[in-house]
Order: C-alpha cells, then sequence, then structure tokens
C-alpha cells in the first residue's frame, strides 16, 4: 500500500470514518497508565486521517443518555456492535488485557458496528518496559488498522484501470478527430500523374 493509495482514499473525502476507542481494560495497570496507553494508541489513529475519534465527553454524554453506566461486560461482537450504534459510530476499538511485572498480553478489536463483523482481531504479547509498549508496539497496532482499513476500501488498481481506460477514450477520440480532419482535407481531386 503506498503512498498513492492513500492519498487517492482521503482526497476529496469529507467523511471520515468515525470510530470510538472503548477506555483499555488492562489487569495490572493502574488507571492513569491504562489512559496513557488508550491516549497514545487514539493519537496513532488520528494520524491516519482517515478516522474521526468520537471525543471523550460526547462518548461520555451519549453513554448518559442511553442509560448506561458499565460497559465493561459488553466484550462480544453484538454487544460492542450494539454499543458502536448507541455512540453513533461505524467501528468500535475494544482493547483487553493483562500485565504482571514487565509482561504485557493485549487483545485488540476492530469490530463493524452496522453487522458486527470483526474486522482486527490481534494479540499484543511484549516484554518489557512500560514506554517502550507505548511507544512502539501500541503504535505497531494502530498502523495495523488503518492497513485493515485502507484495505477495505477500493483496490488501486481500480483506479489504475480507470485512468488507463481514460487514457485509451482520449486517444481512440483524438484519432478519430484527426483521421476526420485529414479525409476532410483530401476531398480535392488529386493532380494527374504521368506515365
Amino acid at each position: 500500500m503506498g503512498i498513492c493509495q492513500s492519498t487517492l482514499r482521503n482526497e476529496g473525502r469529507e467523511d471520515k470514518e468515525k470510530l470510538v476507542v472503548l477506555p483499555f481494560a488492562i489487569e495490572g495497570l493502574d488507571s492513569s497508565q491504562n489512559r496513557m496507553l488508550q491516549q497514545h494508541f487514539e493519537q496513532r489513529l488520528r494520524e491516519s486521517n482517515n478516522f474521526e475519534l468520537l471525543p471523550e465527553h460526547q462518548f461520555r454524554n451519549a453513554l448518559a443518555q442511553a442509560g448506561l453506566r458499565r460497559i465493561d461486560a459488553c466484550v462480544s461482537l453484538p454487544c460492542l456492535a450494539q454499543l458502536g450504534n448507541v455512540l453513533h459510530v461505524q467501528k468500535v476499538v475494544y482493547v483487553q488485557g493483562m500485565h504482571a511485572g514487565q509482561r504485557y498480553i493485549l487483545q485488540i478489536r476492530l469490530v463493524n458496528a452496522s453487522d458486527a463483523k470483526l474486522l482486527y482481531d490481534e494479540p499484543l504479547t511484549y516484554s518489557g518496559e512500560f514506554n517502550i509498549l507505548l511507544a512502539d508496539a501500541i503504535a505497531e497496532h494502530a498502523r495495523n488498522i488503518e492497513k485493515t482499513y485502507v484495505a477495505s476500501g477500493t483496490p488501486w488498481y481500480y483506479y489504475a484501470a480507470g485512468v488507463l481506460i481514460g487514457g485509451g477514450i482520449i486517444y481512440w477520440l483524438f484519432t478519430t478527430w484527426a483521421s476526420s480532419s485529414s479525409s476532410e482535407s483530401g476531398n480535392s481531386p488529386s493532380p494527374p500523374t504521368t506515365q
């Protein structure tokens, strides 16, 4: 997936995919670390320019309006999709996992809200410092979600075929016009030849 494909996907696009990243549920991390990890993940998704992330205040307001106080039990695909519909988003990201010592095991899921289809479901297993997890490993999975999104769009070869067909039509029109112009100027009688 080159720059041209993502440029074509974004060009003239006013309606980005609306996405919500649910609060991370990682056992063994304190709430500030969960929040830092989630914010870093969200920032990487924002940088892709393909997603409009639901702001936290709108997330909280929509939950309150729907009368939902606890969403931590919502882990099944139908429940996540229904939650996406309540929040008026197309995609839902749900991250759960555990942390012990310097070992982190996360499961990152991307669910389509319209049909509860699982679009991305990858584990992240990491051993090391929290800051490296924050800077590198979580960013890699955000990029993978971006690739999943781009891959679900129109393949680049459709654009290439359109350009080739358009070029062929222009060439055909030009040659047709050129041949008709030369035949109109060739209607005068040709001079006699001597033998």
